[in-house]
């Protein structure tokens, strides 16, 4: 098995699952999310693949504060490098849709999130007896036997059986998919006059029910009366803070924001409101919790080592694995408060970011060379877009941002052997059904990669022809893309991991730019904004 900085602190996280009470946080488990992965270039040390869109795994366990610590560090992983081997087992999608019409990133956060709430809740003496006691708990013993399956896939990873890990994979989505099948089933026990009727702790128990089942607006509209009900009740705080997850997964960080105060130090709650907010383009606001989020990270540093010192019997390696998952934390948050800065127009405190980083981050040259790479895609926002130019046209002719003036342009970087580029074609060929009529122009850029599929060393004659009559048949393009034999259009933009959305306004300014899959309630707001504007 390829052996990263990554793989090396699972393999030390593997070790410590025996001895999780030497763990500085000892509630953590290891399970995993499917990620956005690619399927080549993903080997050099320190920085992403070429062109690999975030990658995220999904630490739980019996606590929740931990969960959301770990979550605030999971999609900052690419910091770290590729872990290709293991991601690539768990590529089966389970494709979902929110009440915002994202299709769900696969295996979704918030089911792991909720999964990982329901085991918190062990711990606390429930004597009421009704129904909804009695789903919830048989819908934790279930989550805990899925937990159970995880270990297995880690520990086969790590030996690099991958037949084994694939076995072990299956198995785990099995069972996790038995736990959010039997919470959707449970969920219809307690909708409807049932779920207006609901009092007391049964609402906290119909409200997580719900949330395990991902019907978000019914978990929040429940937990909401539990917590107005009972303030001081026995599960206040942990709806709470179940409603801080919930408004986060569904894409309402205005609503999370209430309940942040809910969380515990040891949360960087302020991490995922970036991200959510960031999302939703609001970068005044992904400045304010991007600060808070780095200050927190840093106490997070210095209560390990505090941790450390104090408490016999540590585990040093584990710690500092722990230690090196909150600075690849920082490091990327620090690439997205310069982003931030960067596209408000506030190009010197941009560079103050970008200047603190060098100075934090000095050996790892290439990590502030991505980070940099940020900070300019983010600067190019309000700017004349960059002509584009490729060799060869598959689907029309030559296309020029020129003669596309007059209309909102839609320019979609991807590469026939990135997954996600691929799973994200349905969204963007929903779009141009929808907004096609209205003046949305809709054009694919990639460059030749003197391979397809399972053919190595093609001619880009040869490649052209797979793209026309296979890639765009397989994956219903409807829509042009230009094939370039240079990395033209990737440095005139600034592309550095894919997929890679770009658009421009009406009279040829960049407006918008988002990387990597997701995000597609915010992309479809700004192409109406843009529409409507003269």
């Amino acid at each position: 098995m390829l052996k990263t900085p990554a793989s090396s602190m699972l393999e030390i996280l593997a070790k410590s699952i025996e001895k999780s009470d030497q763990l500085p946080l000892s509630f953590v488990r290891l399970t995993y999310q499917q990620a956005d992965y690619q399927t080549k270039s993903c080997r050099g040390v320190g920085s992403p693949c070429s062109f690999a869109p975030r990658q995220r795994i999904n630490l739980s366990g019996e606590n929740l504060p931990a969960l959301l610590s770990w979550k605030a560090a999971q999609s900052k992983l690419s910091a770290l490098l590729s872990l290709e081997e293991f991601f690539i087992m768990s590529q089966r999608t389970t494709p979902g849709n929110n009440k915002n019409g994202t299709v769900g990133r696969s295996l979704l956060p918030a089911v792991f999130l909720g999964i990982a709430l329901i085991l918190a809740l062990t711990q606390f003496s429930i004597a009421q007896s009704s129904k909804a006691k009695e789903r919830y708990e048989q819908l934790q013993l279930l989550s805990v036997e899925m937990q159970k399956r995880a270990q297995p896939a880690l520990m086969a990873m790590q030996s690099g059986d991958r037949e084994q890990a694939e076995r072990a994979a299956r198995e785990f989505q099995d069972a996790q998919r038995k736990v959010i099948d039997t919470a959707t089933s449970y969920a219809r026990e307690f909708s409807g006059e049932k779920l207006s009727k609901a009092k007391g702790d049964d609402l906290f128990f119909i409200g997580h029910i719900h949330f395990v089942a991902q019907q978000m607006s019914d978990a929040a509209l429940v937990l909401n009366r539990y917590v107005a009900e009972n303030p001081q009740g026995q599960f206040a705080q942990a709806a709470r803070q179940t409603l801080f997850v919930t408004f986060i997964n569904s894409g309402q960080p205005e609503e999370a924001e209430k309940f942040l105060d809910s969380l515990p130090p040891m949360v960087n709650g302020p991490a995922l409101l970036v991200d959510a907010f960031s999302d939703r383009g609001n970068y005044e606001k992904v400045i304010q919790y991007g600060t808070l989020a780095l200050e927190q990270a840093q106490k997070q540093i210095e209560s390990l080592s505090s941790q450390s010192q104090n408490r016999a019997g540590a585990n040093p390696a584990a710690e500092q694995m722990a230690r090196q998952f909150i600075l690849s934390s920082q490091a990327e948050m620090m690439g997205t408060l310069a982003e931030a800065y960067a596209r408000l127009g506030r190009r010197a405190e941009a560079e103050a970011v970008i200047s603190k980083a060098r100075e934090q981050f000095k050996s790892q040259p290439e990590l502030i060379r991505r980070l940099e790479l940020k900070m300019r895609s983010g600067a190019l926002i309000g700017s004349a877009a960059p002509e584009i130019e490729a060799d060869d046209w598959v689907g029309s002719g030559p296309v020029s941002l020129a003669s596309l003036r007059g209309k909102v342009v839609m320019l979609d970087f991807f590469a026939w052997w990135c997954r996600p580029c691929i799973a994200a074609f349905s969204h963007v060929r929903g779009l141009k059904e929808k907004y096609g009529p209205g003046g949305l122009e809709i054009i694919g850029l990639t460059t030749y990669q003197g391979a397809y599929e399972t053919e190595p060393d093609l001619k880009p004659e040869q490649e052209l022809a797979r793209m026309r009559d296979q890639f765009r048949v397989n994956h219903q393009i409807t829509w042009p893309f230009g094939i370039a034999r240079e990395k033209r259009n990737e440095r005139a933009y600034n592309v550095t991991a894919i997929p890679h959305v770009v658009l421009v306004d009406k009279k040829g300014v960049i407006r918008y730019i988002n990387v990597g899959a997701g995000s597609y309630q915010a992309l479809e707001e700004q192409i109406k904004q843009l529409l409507a504007e003269r």
